[in-house]
């Protein structure tokens, strides 16, 4: 019977060796990957920060501009395009804080302190009190009965 032992050991000995240089390559491309990753996630931070207020400030313009288009539309009685331009105005102003918020994240990103993520919401209570105070008006203007009027603090005619 031929002994195996020193055979086995040195069989043994490879086997863990070559583990060992295995977990070493696996280790060095996870780094390699993780390095890779941050820097495609801080270009993009860069980015991001770098482009914020440009694009923040052209799309508040649109929210103006869809606002201004809204007043004309309810001074003018013209309900569709009334409805529209306030859709477009909330959606003019949702893109802006998911922008603002974006670059919060890369900012944080950055390592700089803005953990100030506003609340992205389509309902604004402010905006709709005006804009139910300018369509009552634009009705008085016209004519129409305001004894439904949906502002209870608007001015009643006596």
């Amino acid at each position: 019977m031929t002994t195996k032992t020193a055979l086995t050991t040195l069989d043994t000995d490879a086997l863990a060796a070559e583990l060992a240089r295995r977990q070493e390559e696996k280790a060095r491309a996870e780094a390699e990957r993780a390095a890779r990753l941050d820097d495609a996630r801080r270009k993009w931070a860069e980015t991001t920060w770098a482009g914020r207020d440009a694009t923040e400030e052209q799309l508040r313009e649109q929210g103006n501009q869809h606002r201004d288009a809204f007043s004309a539309a309810v001074r003018a009685a013209d309900l569709p395009a009334a409805f529209a331009a306030w859709v477009a105005e909330r959606a003019a102003r949702y893109a802006r804080e998911a922008v603002r918020n974006k670059a919060v994240s890369a900012g944080n990103t950055l390592g700089h302190t803005t953990n100030n993520i506003a609340e992205v919401r389509w309902y604004d209570p402010d905006f709709l009190r005006r804009l139910e105070h300018e369509a009552d008006q634009a009705a008085r203007v016209k004519g129409y009965d305001l004894a439904d009027s949906l502002v209870p603090d608007a001015p009643t005619e006596a």
